[in-house]
């Protein structure tokens, strides 16, 4: 089938996806539907847009050849006969997984980090809207890098003195330059370095083809990512097979690219796991509550495929993240614990860099805790309690600190007597006469 089964099933209801309208008395084989068409190689593709030349081409793809488009209905289904396209599938808008986000008081025990790794030396992409540097609340050690691409604008600019952008709320799950009252630091990875990837488009909305245009450009840049967080996901349920997934799984064949996604927030129905969290290479994380249940909002598995996802589970319901010193937000959402995944991932990257996609799955399975039959959680002193690396420190930075001075302090009276006894002595002579 040359439809991708779940996008024929609609246009075959009569449902125009773009318009989110369901009345069947008004459709027609005129509804327009934008779609990317998939082909099997550019040479394939090439004779196709000869073909076609008339079509409306409002992008193209190199490493999954393929075209976006907008066509009606009718033309679609006569496109399904065409031996030379491989998948027609709806560039389907994809959306932040975050719900809401209000300023708060506190801030959380859960991002509390004990261990020798940081994160130190690996690269995290943010696939997102953009962070903003001047919302950072690690700024003395943010190492920003604007993905240097003239299609990669920053969309934060416009609005930094305004918002909070979603992508500033995930960069400080990650790196935080905020210490707490034993010295020990909020983030995950601290000293990870953090890679900006933004999305720019003209519209508020985002769609696949979005997303399909920075991986294009990641494959042929190859920016030396560790880690690529992606923010989104569609809000329609996908078996891994629509071709986000499969970028997904192909970036991460070629370059070890570790791709974490948000399970999506369409719960509490099972399989409505979207793109990309459905994707086989892709480790996909959803939301926990603050009693360890899963979050109502949480998309749900198995995949339309029927695999198991998502993955893990991690924290994500009313977080609260510090952005400065004055401003903490708390926020829901199953991209704050992909955040969180990302932070844990990066630890065990710092540890062993080689570290591919299945082993980093392996190493976070054999030490995951089970809530129930399908839901796993994470603890990172358990993890790398198991590969016999944790060590939770006996005192705490604050006590050492204050030993060391009082040490310190004892050392130098210690140096004073010893070099100068005879002068002390003559002058306890003195005072007391003897």
């Amino acid at each position: 089938m040359k439809i991708y089964p779940p996008f024929l099933k609609k246009i075959k209801e009569g449902i125009n996806i773009d318009k989110d309208k369901f009345n069947n008395s008004q459709f027609s084989n005129h509804s327009e539907y934008n779609i990317i068409i998939t082909f099997k190689n550019t040479n394939e593709r090439d004779k196709f847009l000869s073909k076609y030349n008339d079509l409306r081409i409002s992008a193209q793809f190199s490493r999954i050849p393929s075209i976006v488009t907008n066509l009606s209905r009718k033309e679609i289904l006569n496109l399904k006969n065409e031996e030379i396209v491989l998948q027609i599938e709806e560039d389907q808008e994809v959306f932040l997984s975050y719900l809401d986000a209000i300023e708060s008081l506190r801030l959380p025990e859960y991002q509390r980090n004990q261990i020798v790794y940081t994160g130190k030396g690996v690269n995290i992409g943010i696939l997102d809207i953009g962070i903003q540097g001047n919302f950072n609340s690690n700024s003395k050690r943010f190492q920003e890098k604007p993905y240097s691409v003239k299609k990669l604008k920053d969309f934060s600019k416009a609005i930094q003195n305004v918002n909070i952008t979603h992508g500033t709320l995930l960069a400080n799950i990650i790196k935080s330059n905020f210490i707490d009252e034993e010295g020990f630091s909020n983030a995950l990875a601290p000293d990870s370095n953090l890679i900006d990837l933004t999305i720019s488009t003209k519209q508020k909305s985002y769609h696949i083809s979005d997303l399909l245009k920075v991986l294009d450009l990641i494959d042929k840049e190859n920016p030396q990512l560790d880690i690529l967080l992606m923010a989104f996901s569609t809000s329609e349920a996908s078996d891994g097979k629509d071709i986000l997934s499969k970028m997904c799984n192909l970036l991460t064949e070629k370059n070890n690219l570790i791709i974490v996604a948000p399970a999506g927030n369409t719960g509490p129905q099972e399989s409505s796991i979207g793109s990309p969290g459905a994707a086989e290479n892709v480790i996909t994380f959803g939301a926990l509550d603050k009693n360890l249940s899963v979050a109502s909002f949480t998309s749900q598995g198995p995949t339309l495929d029927n695999r198991t996802k998502p993955d893990f589970y991690l924290l994500g319901s009313k977080l609260i993240v510090p952005i400065t010193e004055s401003i903490q937000i708390k926020s829901s959402g199953t991209s704050l614990s992909a955040a969180l995944g990302a932070g844990i991932i990066a630890l065990l990257k710092e540890y062993n860099q080689e570290l591919n996609v299945d082993e980093i799955k392996r190493i976070l399975s054999k030490y995951s805790s089970f809530l129930n039959e399908d839901v796993r959680t994470l603890k990172i002193s358990e993890i790398f309690e198991g590969l016999g690396l944790f060590h939770e420190p006996i005192f705490s930075l604050r006590y050492l600190y204050r030993r060391s001075l009082w040490v310190s302090i004892q050392i130098i009276i210690i140096l004073i007597l010893l070099f100068n006894w005879k002068l002390i002595y003559n002058l306890i002579k003195l005072l007391y006469g003897f």
